[in-house]
C-alpha cells in the first residue's frame, strides 16, 4: 500500500500490511497457479539450442519463489538467472532491471526478447531496446502494443509467436 495514500500509517504498519496482501495472494494463487500454456515446451527448447534464459519481474522474492515453485519452474530459472525489481535500484517501468538482466545472460538487446504481462513490464523492455511481446494474460492488445511491444500472444503456444521466433510448429 503506497503510503501516498494513507499518510496515517506508519512505515511499519505499510510494510505490514504489504506483507500480509502478498501472504493472502500467495494462499489464494496456490490453488491457480498453472505456467501459460506452451511455456514449458519453449523452454524446453531454448534449453536444447542453448539459449540462456532469465526472469525479469517486480514481485517480491518470497512471491517469486513461490510462483516458480508452485509452476514447477524453478529448474528453468534459479535464483542465478533471476532479476528483481526490488533487488535493483530502480523497478520496472525504469530499464534497470532489464539492462541487468542482459549482463546477467551476456547478452545484447538486440539478440533478446522479453514476454511482458503488464505494462510497466513492457515499457521497461521497451526502454532497454528489447523486442517485447506482449502475453495478452491480463492486457488487451492495443494497450500492449501502445506501450511499444512489437509481438502480442495469447500464450506461448500461438504459432505467430514460436513462427517469429523461427521455432518450428510441425
Amino acid at each position: 500500500m503506497p503510503v501516498e495514500l494513507r499518510p496515517d500509517l506508519s512505515e511499519d504498519d505499510v510494510n505490514r500490511y504489504s506483507l500480509e496482501k502478498e501472504a493472502i495472494f500467495r494462499e489464494l494463487a496456490m490453488k491457480e497457479i498453472q505456467p501459460v500454456d506452451g511455456l514449458l515446451s519453449l523452454l524446453d527448447t531454448l534449453g536444447e539450442l542453448q539459449v540462456p534464459t532469465a526472469i525479469v519481474t517486480n514481485a517480491p522474492r518470497i512471491n517469486v519463489d513461490f510462483m516458480l515453485s508452485a509452476a514447477k519452474l524453478e529448474v528453468y530459472f534459479p535464483p542465478s538467472r533471476q532479476v528483481l525489481g526490488d533487488e535493483c535500484s530502480h523497478g520496472k517501468p525504469h530499464p534497470e532491471p532489464y539492462l541487468q538482466g542482459l549482463k546477467l545472460l551476456g547478452s545484447s538487446a538486440n539478440d533478446t526478447i522479453a514476454f511482458e504481462d503488464s505494462p510497466a513490464g513492457a515499457s521497461a523492455a521497451v526502454a532497454a531496446g528489447i523486442k517485447t511481446v506482449g502475453m495478452l494474460t491480463s492486457q488487451s492488445q492495443a494497450t500492449m502494443t501502445a506501450v511499444g511491444c512489437t509481438l502480442t500472444a495469447i500464450d506461448f503456444a500461438d504459432r505467430t509467436l514460436m513462427e517469429a521466433m523461427f521455432i518450428s510448429t510441425d
